[in-house]
């Protein structure tokens, strides 16, 4: 997300360091989303400069990459984020860097905050939802388990994960794009229980992945 050459630490969580982040190309501010991306950011970039124990706070950097990636997807293209989901969010991500700066918050509280905020922009909106359970199951099947797949098995997830967000856009029928984020709901809900990440039981997760994708997704065929 920022250029590693010449990136330099904002100075508090709610002041962007706006030269040194990355923006996509038609970056503007009055697109829905982006002043959303613009904080997440900026809180990512500096809670990341202060942090001595980043794999304690493993949480914490995944909740803001699903927040900066709630936002870029819709910037990008997929326009589900209405100015109220955005505004609630914004409130609660100001008040949560405030907080911090001031020292009103510990590191601990974070991961509480965010998945709050993640839910003010999935809990009625089905096409966010979808994004954001697509991102959790990436992290769990893919991201957190690298050093136990084969090249073959994380190329696969990777592209599966892929052609899933791809498919968000205004055109996205609605109840399809619920019924796939229940879908990726249970699949979550089942690793719960069942901790079992072989070949063989990620082969089943995929094959049911591919047929909601292809029928329900890039066919977007209404749900009779």
């Amino acid at each position: 997300m920022m250029d590693p050459i010449n990136f330099q630490a904002p100075i508090s969580p709610f002041n962007p360091s706006y030269n040194n982040l990355h923006y996509p190309a038609h970056s503007q501010q009055n697109i829905t989303g982006q002043k959303l991306f613009d904080l997440a950011s900026s809180l990512y970039a500096w809670f990341g400069s202060i942090d001595n124990k980043p794999q304690e706070h493993i949480p914490i950097y995944e909740g803001l990459s699903t927040i900066m990636l709630l936002s870029k997807i819709n910037i990008e293209g997929g326009n589900y984020m209405t100015v109220f989901e955005e505004h609630q969010a914004l409130s609660i991500l100001e008040e949560l860097g405030q907080d911090l700066y001031f020292g009103n918050k510990t590191h601990k509280e974070i991961p509480e905050v965010l998945i709050h905020i993640i839910q003010v922009l999935t809990e009625t909106n089905y096409k966010a939802k979808l994004v954001s359970l697509t991102i959790q199951l990436d992290y769990r099947l893919r991201i957190h388990a690298l050093d136990e797949k084969s090249p073959e098995m994380q190329t696969t997830l990777k592209l599966l994960f892929e052609s899933i967000l791809l498919t968000i856009s205004p055109s996205l029928n609605e109840n399809n794009a619920q019924a796939v984020a229940q879908q990726l709901s249970l699949i979550l809900n089942h690793l719960d229980q069942d901790k079992d990440l072989s070949d063989k039981n990620l082969n089943i997760i995929i094959d049911l992945l591919n047929d909601g994708v292809n029928n329900w997704l890039k066919n977007n065929r209404p749900l009779t």
